[in-house]
C-alpha cells in the first residue's frame, strides 16, 4: 500500500523561476498532479505550487483500493489532522485532504511520511511522497497574480525559516523587523541612490491619479542576497535606501496579508533625522550621509554641526490611507506599526538643527501617497537561451576575461532593465571578488554596473543625476566632464564615467578600496566600452532576426500558443537575455525553447519559440525585448485576443 500521486484542483497563482536556466513557470488552471510515484522506485521532487490559505486542499491516490485511516508527518510534525476513515474505490480515485496550516504564509515542503492503516486488516504502511505547497494570502495584488510569485522569494532564507519559529504573529511587523536586521544590507550613506527600485512613470514623478507608483527589482535583490549565501560571504553588505526597503517590504507583505489598503508614503522635505538606528546597525545616527564629502564623517554628530547631513525625502509604508494609519519602515528605526502617520514627523524629525539649516522640517502636509509597487521588474540575466555565449570581443565577454584574469573572480552578470533610472536602459551588473593580494591581504567585493541607453541625452541625464545625488564637493578636477569619483568616502569607493559615442554609463563601487584605488580597473573598463562596435546596420548582421510570427486570430482559454522568431544562422546563440511583458495578465508566459529545422542543409532554419498559456478571456498586449552581449536590444510587439 502506498500513495501514488498528489494533486491540486488549481493553482492560486503562477510560480516563476527566472533565476534558473532556462526559465521555469509552475501553474495550473485545472486539476493536475504535483507529484507522482516513479515506476522504478526512484526519488523525484514535487512540482512547487500555490494554494490559498482558506482552501488548502490536496488530493491523493493509493495503489490498493480500501478504507484507510490516514496521517501525515513532515519533519515529525503533523501536516494534516489524522483522518479515521477514507474510502478509496479504485487506484485512480482521488480523495481530498486538508493541510494543517498554523499561519500565513506557510510552506509544506519536503519529504512527507504518510501512514496508511487499512481499517479492515489493521495493517499499517508507511509511504513517502515529496511536497512543495506554498499557502498564501488569497487576495494577491495584480503584480503577483498576473505575472507570478518568484520561486526564490517563496524559498527565501532565513526569512521563511525564522517565520516558522517566530513568536511574532503579525506578518508585516515580522518582515519589517527581519529586513532591518538582515546583515547582508546596510544604509547607502553617501549618495542616497536606490538599487532595487525604479519609478513606474519617471524619476521622482508622481502620478496625478495614482500617486507614488514603483517597480520592485525583487529578483535582482534575491540574486544578490542568495549569492552571498551561496558564496558563504559574511563580509559583503549591499547598500540600500528607503525606496528599496519600501518596495521589497510591500512585495513580501503581499504573500501573507491583503495589501489592497496599504499605502506607500513619500515625504518631501523630510529634514534632519532625530537619533535613530539605520539598517546595517548604524546608530545612534542623526547624520545619515556621513560618507558624503563635505559632511561630518560621524554617524552621530552635534545636532548644530554645520556639516551635518539631512534627508531630502523619505519613503515608508502605512497600513491604510488614514491619519491614524500605522507606519512600517525597514530602513530607519525600524518602525514596526506602533507610530501613527500623523505623529511620524514629531517622532522622526529633529528640531535641533544647525544655525543655518539647509532644509526645513517635513510635516503631515508634505507626505504624498500612492499604491506603491505595481510591477516586478523581471530578471533576464539567467534567461540566456541554452548554449548561448557572449561572443568574442563583446562587452560581456571582455569584462569576464580581462577582470577575471586580473582580479581573481568575476561572477556571471545579472542583466536586465536598469533600476533607479527614469530612462529606458539595459544594465549588466557584475560582482567581482578581488584577490587578497590586491588589497594588502584583505579580500573584498567590487560591483560594476554597465547602463546602455539609446540616446546621448539619456546617459548624460543619468550621469548628472547620480553626480548630484553624491554631491559635487567630491569632484576631482583632473577628471574630464564625463567622469566623476568620490575621493573621500567613509566606507569603500565610488567612481563612474560615460561614453558619449556608445551611450554607456559605468558605475564602479567597492566595499573597502578608496575611489582613487579604482583607477586601474576604470581604465580597463573604458577601453572595453570604447571597443563596442557602432550601432549601424552592418554590425547587426550577425544577430539578424529574419521573421517574427504570432497568433493572428483568437486563442481559446486554456490553450497554449507561441510567438516565434526566425533567426539568422550566425545569431542562433547571440542573444544573451530577454524580457517579456504582458499588459493585462490574460496571457501567461511559460517558457522558451529553440528549434533547428533542416539542420546541416542549405535550407537550415533556426527558431526561438516563446510559449504562452491563454489564462483568461480578454485582450493582451505583449512586448518582447532581446538583449545582446554588448547590451544592445531588439524589440517586438504583438497583441492576442483570448476567448
Amino acid at each position: 500500500m502506498s500513495v501514488t500521486s498528489v494533486s491540486i484542483s488549481k493553482s492560486l497563482c503562477p510560480i516563476v523561476d527566472s533565476l534558473s536556466n532556462p526559465r521555469k513557470c509552475y501553474y495550473s488552471i485545472a486539476p493536475s498532479p504535483i507529484w507522482k510515484k516513479p515506476a522504478d522506485g526512484s526519488t523525484v521532487p514535487a512540482l512547487p505550487c500555490t494554494l490559498p490559505i482558506d482552501d488548502c486542499i490536496i488530493s491523493i491516490t493509493v495503489d490498493t483500493p480500501s478504507t484507510y485511516a490516514v496521517a501525515a508527518l513532515l519533519n515529525e510534525v503533523p501536516i494534516i489532522t489524522p483522518i479515521p476513515s477514507i474510502v478509496f474505490k479504485s487506484n485512480t480515485d482521488q480523495q481530498q485532504i486538508k493541510l494543517q496550516v498554523p499561519r500565513v504564509p506557510w510552506a509544506v515542503s519536503g519529504n512527507v511520511t504518510w501512514t496508511l492503516i487499512d481499517t479492515n486488516s489493521k495493517k499499517a504502511t508507511l509511504s513517502v511522497t515529496a511536497l512543495e505547497v506554498h499557502l498564501l494570502n488569497p487576495t494577491l495584488p495584480p503584480f503577483l497574480d498576473d505575472d507570478g510569485v518568484p520561486l526564490a522569494l517563496l524559498r527565501f532564507q532565513p526569512l521563511m525559516q525564522n517565520w516558522r519559529i517566530a513568536s511574532e504573529s503579525n506578518w508585516p511587523k515580522f518582515v519589517t523587523d527581519q529586513l532591518f536586521k538582515d546583515s547582508r544590507m546596510t544604509y547607502e550613506n553617501f549618495k542616497g541612490m536606490n538599487k532595487y527600485t525604479s519609478w513606474e512613470t519617471d524619476w521622482f514623478d508622481i502620478s496625478p491619479l495614482d500617486g507614488v507608483l514603483l517597480n520592485c527589482w525583487i529578483e535582482l535583490w534575491l540574486s544578490d542576497m542568495n549569492g552571498l549565501e551561496d558564496r558563504k560571504d559574511i563580509q559583503t553588505r549591499y547598500a540600500v535606501n528607503c525606496y528599496d526597503l519600501t518596495a521589497i517590504a510591500q512585495t513580501i507583505f503581499a504573500l501573507g496579508t491583503d495589501i489592497s489598503k496599504w499605502r506607500v508614503k513619500y515625504m518631501e522635505p523630510f529634514g534632519y533625522l532625530k537619533d535613530a538606528t539605520l539598517i546595517g546597525d548604524i546608530g545612534p545616527c542623526n547624520n545619515p550621509y556621513f560618507g558624503r564629502p563635505g559632511t561630518s564623517p560621524n554617524p552621530r554628530c552635534d545636532p548644530t554641526d554645520a556639516t551635518r547631513s539631512f534627508i531630502g525625502n523619505h519613503m515608508f509604508l502605512t497600513s491604510d490611507n488614514k491619519a491614524a494609519a500605522l507606519v512600517y519602515d525597514a530602513c530607519v528605526g525600524p518602525q514596526l506599526g506602533v507610530t501613527e502617520v500623523a505623529e511620524y514627523s514629531a517622532a522622526a524629525i529633529d528640531n535641533q538643527v544647525p544655525e543655518e539649516p539647509q532644509t526645513s522640517a517635513g510635516t503631515l502636509a508634505d507626505i504624498y501617497d500612492g499604491r506603491g509597487v505595481v510591477a516586478l521588474a523581471v530578471s533576464v540575466s539567467t534567461h540566456r537561451l541554452p548554449d548561448a555565449g557572449y561572443g568574442s570581443g563583446t562587452l560581456l565577454k571582455s569584462v569576464m576575461e580581462k577582470l577575471g584574469s586580473d582580479l581573481n573572480t568575476v561572477r556571471t552578470p545579472y542583466i536586465g532593465r536598469a533600476p533607479a533610472t527614469g530612462a529606458d536602459a539595459v544594465v549588466a551588473t557584475f560582482t567581482v571578488n578581488v584577490a587578497p593580494s590586491h588589497q594588502g591581504g584583505s579580500p573584498e567585493v567590487w560591483t560594476l554596473n554597465f547602463f546602455r541607453f539609446t540616446h546621448l541625452h539619456q546617459v548624460q541625464a543619468e550621469f548628472t543625476r547620480r553626480r548630484s545625488a553624491a554631491s559635487n564637493n567630491g569632484d576631482d578636477e583632473s577628471l574630464n566632464p564625463n567622469e566623476w569619483l568620490n575621493p573621500n568616502t567613509a566606507r569603500g569607493g565610488f567612481r563612474m564615467f560615460y561614453s558619449s559615442a556608445k551611450f554607456v554609463l559605468v558605475v564602479i563601487e567597492s566595499s573597502h578600496s578608496r575611489s582613487e584605488d579604482l583607477g586601474t580597473v576604470t581604465n580597463i573598463l573604458k577601453n572595453i566600452v570604447e571597443a563596442i562596435p557602432p550601432d549601424d546596420e552592418d554590425s547587426f548582421d550577425a544577430m539578424k532576426v529574419l521573421g517574427f510570427d504570432y497568433p493572428k486570430g483568437p486563442v481559446a482559454v486554456a490553450a497554449l500558443f507561441r510567438a516565434s522568431l526566425s533567426i539568422a544562422n550566425k545569431a542562433n546563440d547571440w542573444w544573451v537575455g530577454y524580457t517579456l511583458e504582458t499588459s493585462f495578465g490574460n496571457a501567461l508566459f511559460i517558457s522558451v525553447d529553440k528549434e533547428t529545422v533542416k539542420k546541416g542543409t542549405p535550407n537550415e532554419e533556426n527558431f526561438i519559440h516563446y510559449n504562452f498559456l491563454a489564462r483568461r478571456t480578454g485582450a493582451d498586449a505583449i512586448v518582447l525585448t532581446l538583449f545582446g552581449p554588448n547590451l544592445e536590444r531588439e524589440e517586438y510587439r504583438f497583441a492576442v485576443y483570448i476567448q
